[in-house]
């Protein structure tokens, strides 16, 4: 067997090199693939109520049917896919209570106070005024029919965590694809 080498095959071989370079070098194309992929993919969590194990039913969802962590679909239809550079990709939400359901959470919070509506309770604003001659009078006056005012107080909570920002791994074995394909040059 004899290898020859030309100053073409060098200058091919340079050529190669260097657009495989380039390709491994920017990954931004196909980050952005995959960042659809996985949007897709959290989407199929929600569906399935968890995944790869199932996320302990919701209180909400035990007693009223739907799905856990779906009631107004906010929280789903939030999740983005950012390409922040050219080898990063972040997939999250915006939304303030997801790191709640992703990690859970177990302690004390302060509830403010609120209206709760109650069956036949009436909500009032008692004023009390004095009289030249001394005298205090009280006066009530209905503001709110059905209604109770909640102080505020502690609440014990725990929320277990029911992650949903996961890669599972046949996502990992599509991006491992996908990566395949960008290098060889098929994208």
């Amino acid at each position: 067997m004899q290898l020859k080498i030309t100053a073409r095959n060098v200058e091919q071989a340079s050529a190669e090199l260097k657009a495989l370079v380039r390709r491994v070098e920017d990954l931004r194309p196909v980050l952005a693939e995959f960042g659809i992929h996985m949007i897709r993919s959290v989407e199929q969590t929600f569906q399935a109520g968890g995944r790869p194990t199932a996320w302990p039913p919701s209180i909400r969802a035990m007693r009223g049917g739907g799905k856990t962590l779906i009631k107004t679909a906010r929280l789903k239809n939030s999740i983005v896919a950012t390409v922040t550079g050219p080898r990063s990709l972040s997939v999250g939400t915006n939304v303030k209570y997801a790191a709640v359901h992703q990690l859970g959470f177990s302690g004390t919070v302060q509830i403010p106070e609120h209206i709760r509506r109650v069956k036949s309770r009436n909500v009032y604003r008692v004023k009390t005024a004095t009289t030249v001659s001394g005298r205090k009078i009280r006066s009530r006056r209905k503001i709110a029919s059905g209604f109770a005012v909640v102080k505020a107080h502690p609440a014990h909570m725990r929320i277990p965590a029911r992650p949903f920002l996961v890669a599972q791994d046949e996502d990992m074995e599509i991006l491992k694809g996908m990566l395949e394909r960008h290098i060889e040059g098929d994208k």
